[in-house]
């Protein structure tokens, strides 16, 4: 987080010259003391989002493949008269722990066609799809696999 302070406060300014940059240095500590201090920050925290910085890469390119396969077979079910769709609720347990973890396993779910995450109420995931055959396998999905490993 102190970079990113630093790297925007001197995009902001505009030139390095070192009374930028010792400015820079000393408004981005105190900004991250402060974030630190009242916006539940850390610098475990910080170490923890760049470990898993390759994980968040591959969550989103898995996600747009996982968009792009749901929507043709959802196309499918809209175009094809003999594929049917069979709303269902899928109830499935996770071992995710982190709220902002499982509000991406939300949001992956929902804005993959086919499918709407009713609601997570501690590790209990209750999902709406078009047909059940969606959900099946859900927790083998590298997607959910992804998703554990940040959780970690």
């Amino acid at each position: 987080m102190f970079v990113a302070f630093f790297i925007i406060w001197i995009l902001l300014n505009g030139n390095i010259a070192i009374k930028t940059v010792l400015l820079g240095i000393a408004f981005s500590a105190i900004l991250y003391a402060f974030a630190c201090k009242f916006l539940d920050f850390s610098f475990k925290k910080d170490v923890r989002f760049i470990k898993n910085s390759f994980l968040f890469i591959a969550y989103g390119f898995v996600l747009l493949y996982n968009i792009f396969i749901a929507n043709f077979k959802v196309m499918k079910v809209i175009i094809d008269p003999k594929d049917k769709p069979e709303p269902d609720i899928v109830h499935f347990k996770t071992e995710i722990k982190s709220s902002f973890i499982k509000a991406l396993l939300a949001n992956a779910i929902t804005i993959t066609p086919g499918t709407i995450t009713v609601s997570i109420d501690a590790d209990d995931v209750t999902v709406h799809c078009l047909k059940k055959k969606y959900m099946e396998g859900f927790k083998d999905a590298l997607l959910y696999k992804i998703l554990v490993r940040m959780d970690k």
